[in-house]
């Protein structure tokens, strides 16, 4: 966006048809929290443009052209011979059936009821499956949670699969550093970090819940 090439015809048609591939894979991999980091990751990069690089609205307009058409190709995968599980119409109705959301609160619930009997240090490292399943197990026969697949890896969550194996401070040693560098950075000239935070909201929320 700096370079004066982002003003060259080119560039643009190359930066078009590669956000258009980018756009087209992510409405088309079936992840309900890639959608929303694509379009929360949009709208942030149009406040960084706004303050920034008001010169170059052109290519934000590309960039929404080639969400519109990503998704105009997704919603074609029926005809695509592409499994129906990754269709955005049956990730988006499964979203709101709540079955997605109601298996992710359990696992949270379980991990963190596992992480509170090792506040502080934490199962240790590559336990989460050793203790989380017999936490599931005691839970579900008290009706708190239902059952949750045999062979769990994490729990669709960073922060908390961190509690759980090193307790709150490995959790702490982990995520302070982050902490400190949006800190930092937010105190010299926010406006110009803003396309950093466009890049890295997506990682940090399907860490979230992935």
């Amino acid at each position: 966006i700096d370079s004066p090439a982002a003003d060259n015809t080119k560039f643009r048609w190359s930066f078009a048809i590669l956000a258009t591939v980018v756009c087209t894979m992510i409405w088309m991999c079936g992840s309900r929290t890639g959608y929303l980091g694509l379009l929360i990751s949009f709208f942030v990069l149009g406040v960084w443009l706004y303050f920034n690089h008001r010169q170059h609205t052109g290519i934000y307009i590309i960039g929404a052209l080639s969400i519109a058409i990503g998704l105009c190709i997704a919603i074609q995968a029926p005809l695509l011979d592409v499994d129906s599980t990754y269709w955005v119409k049956n990730r988006v109705n499964d979203l709101t059936s709540g079955e997605a959301t109601m298996a992710r609160k359990n696992m949270w619930i379980v991990t963190l009821s596992s992480w509170s009997h090792v506040p502080f240090f934490g199962h240790g490292l590559g336990t989460f499956t050793e203790v989380f399943m017999p936490e599931l197990n005691r839970l579900a026969e008290q009706g708190i949670v239902f059952a949750a697949p045999d062979n769990l890896t994490h729990p669709h969550n960073e922060l908390i699969l961190w509690l759980a194996e090193t307790g709150l401070v490995g959790a702490i040693l982990v995520f302070a550093p982050w902490v400190a560098l949006i800190f930092r950075a937010s105190r010299v000239n926010w406006s110009a970090q803003i396309g950093w935070l466009a890049t890295l909201l997506p990682i940090a929320l399907h860490t979230q819940t992935e």
